[in-house]
């Protein structure tokens, strides 16, 4: 979940260099959809839409986001079930990350 957390918020510098923010003010839609499907993607080669392109990098930082998000939760939930109590320094590690997202 760390390394998510890093590609989430790599990614968002990505977002705020290119002011792909001011793109789409909207969540969870983007121009009324889910997935844009035609806006992304729209560089030739199609990878560097990835880094360059401002309705796909603000469309992979959610994604990222949201994966992010799912993560934690299923940790979260995965060691709330632990018949056996955590070892001090995983729960930390867990509240942390818990608070982090």
């Amino acid at each position: 979940t760390t390394h998510w957390m890093v590609f989430t918020a790599a990614s968002g510098g990505l977002v705020a260099g290119l002011d792909a923010g001011l793109v789409y003010n909207e969540w969870p839609t983007m121009a009324g959809q889910l997935i844009p499907l035609k806006e992304l993607f729209m560089l030739d080669p199609w990878w560097r839409s990835v880094f360059d392109h401002d309705v796909t990098v603000q469309f992979d930082h959610r994604m990222f986001a949201y994966a992010t998000v799912s993560l934690v939760a299923a940790l979260s939930w995965v060691t709330a079930r632990s018949p056996a109590p955590l070892p001090p320094q995983v729960a930390l590690a867990m509240r942390c990350v818990r608070a982090a997202v």
